[in-house]
């Protein structure tokens, strides 16, 4: 499923494709390329000892998976409504993680340079897991950077699983 950015002989512009999703009332983008696939929600089972965003581990198909709760690594507010519908299992680093998001929206073409930092629009720490923000058919999608998702310590404790 990779995908390389295309250019536009036209005006040399650079095309991403993402998946947007949704995670309550904010929507999020991943580079396609970085996916693998995508599967229905099913509960993991929880590991001790583990930073507190993820959840666990699934079985997918004899291949234990880590899964990691995306609203608590982005310290979301909780709502009382939790829709958790899919987990996009994506190649981190040298590994395969799952992703909780409450629902897969579409597969979009953006201009990267669309894309504006997100350190321009958000304080704190929030905004170093994203890679920026966009606009796709008038609503402000924040694409997210699946390698600053964790931290090098975060990550070893995972290839320990």
């Amino acid at each position: 499923m990779a995908s390389m950015p295309q250019a536009d002989s036209k005006d040399k512009t650079i095309e991403l494709r993402v998946v947007t999703f949704q995670i309550d009332d904010r929507e999020y983008a991943v580079d396609i390329s970085k996916i693998i696939e995508i599967i229905y929600y099913r509960p993991a089972t929880p590991l001790p000892q583990t930073p507190g965003f993820i959840e666990g581990v699934v079985d997918l198909r004899g291949t234990v998976i880590p899964v990691l709760d995306l609203k608590k690594r982005l310290r979301l507010p909780s709502k009382d409504t939790v829709r958790r519908n899919h987990i996009l299992i994506v190649r981190f680093k040298n590994k395969m993680i799952g992703i909780v998001v409450d629902e897969v929206k579409q597969v979009v073409k953006i201009d990267e340079r669309q894309i504006q930092s997100s350190q321009n629009i958000m304080d704190g720490g929030g905004s170093k897991y994203l890679q920026g923000v966009c606009k796709i058919n008038d609503r402000l999608v924040f694409l997210l950077s699946l390698d600053s998702l964790m931290t090098d310590d975060e990550h070893a404790q995972l290839n320990e699983i």
